[in-house]
């Protein structure tokens, strides 16, 4: 009986996941496109046609449609797919080493932004600016929220990666770009 709960329980984790994760599909395309991925409605990028209910369901919409457009017939990126399993997984990865507590939900908070950043910097080789931030908000919940990490460590993780990539850079010009300096600064901060 508790072997049924738990699989309910991680299901719906994975569901919860992997819905998040389809939001975040959303954020990836439309950040770098300057489009608000708060307002409108999503919408198929080869025919424009509004996607319903339906169309949106994680993973299952992409089986039942079988990877394509129900109106053009354009392939859907088996990345977004990938993508909203990745996320199913990590929300039972962080509930399975944290359980049900805030750490939890500040290991996938940095996970979501971090996978953000991760894809949108593949896609366009640009970091946006407002990732790091988020990171290092969490940096800063952190300090509260994982008390085992002090402050001290915190301010060294944040120094020893980002300071060798910003002399790098100095030295190499365009070895690296000001968002992987603030990307690692901000990361350091959160891990210590």
């Amino acid at each position: 009986m508790v072997f049924v709960l738990y699989l309910i329980l991680y299901g719906l984790l994975f569901a919860v996941g992997a819905c998040l994760y389809s939001f975040l599909n959303v954020i990836i395309y439309r950040i770098p496109r300057g489009e608000s991925f708060l307002r409108g409605r999503s919408r198929c990028p080869s025919c424009g046609r509004e996607l319903t209910a339906g169309d949106l369901v994680p993973i299952f919409s992409f089986l039942f449609l079988r990877g394509k457009c129900r109106t053009c017939g354009e392939k859907i990126p088996v990345r977004d797919t990938l993508t909203e399993g990745f996320g199913g997984a990590l929300a039972c990865l962080c509930f399975w080493q944290y359980g049900g507590s805030p750490k939890a939900i500040l290991a996938f908070g940095f996970l979501f932004l971090l996978t953000a950043t991760a894809l949108i910097d593949a896609d366009t080789m640009e970091i946006p600016d407002g990732f790091s931030i988020g990171i290092a908000l969490l940096g800063v919940l952190a300090f509260f929220i994982f008390p085992e990490i002090d402050g001290k460590a915190r301010l060294i993780g944040a120094v020893v990666v980002s300071l060798p990539l910003f002399l790098l850079t100095l030295l190499i010009p365009g070895a690296f770009g000001g968002g992987d300096i603030k990307l690692t600064a901000a990361a350091g901060l959160f891990l210590g």
